[in-house]
């Protein structure tokens, strides 16, 4: 996550998704990190996006949330998700609609999903990203849930999915 030096007088383009780079801030409530593992980086996102989303949503911070798939955790290096091009639409369209299905819904322009291409310091690697996923701060009266009626917070550990106790001391 570095800025290059200008060469020779010219102005250099700004290249901050640099790989193996430490990403500068570190996991908060307000920030996660996750690295895809496997051959199916659109089935992982799949997997999880409306739970961070929600625990975003019901942490009750008056700024937004962020995930950053393709940044390790534990040493916040950029290590990227791969993606052809044609997954690149994929991965956006089913975010949306993982999105689309939390309870109560949320405006499909409120959030955020962004693709930034990783460089090897100098040249852009092809098919290599860092999947962005903004989640709005909500002023909420009610918590939201996944389509599958679950309810997550989130903790500055992570994300937790709330037992029926938990529900209601929320409440």
């Amino acid at each position: 996550y570095a800025r290059p030096r200008p060469k020779s007088g010219r102005k250099a383009r700004q290249l901050k998704w640099v790989k193996g780079a430490a990403y500068p801030a570190q996991e908060s409530r307000a920030c996660e990190f996750k690295e895809v593992k496997g051959n199916n980086p659109i089935g992982s996102i799949r997997a999880v996006v409306d739970q961070y989303a929600v625990a975003f949503l019901n942490a009750g911070l008056s700024q937004e949330g962020v995930i950053f798939w393709g940044i390790r955790d534990q040493d916040r290096a950029i290590v990227g998700v791969s993606l052809r091009p044609q997954e690149c639409d994929e991965l956006r369209r089913i975010v949306t609609e993982r999105l689309h299905q939390i309870v109560p819904p949320i405006a499909p322009t409120a959030y955020a999903v962004d693709l930034h291409p990783i460089n090897d310091g100098v040249d852009i690697i092809n098919d290599l990203y860092v999947v962005e996923v903004r989640v709005p701060p909500i002023r909420r009266t009610l918590l939201f849930a996944t389509g599958g009626q679950e309810v997550y917070v989130k903790t500055d550990a992570g994300k937790r999915k709330l037992s029926a106790l938990e529900l209601q001391q929320e409440l």
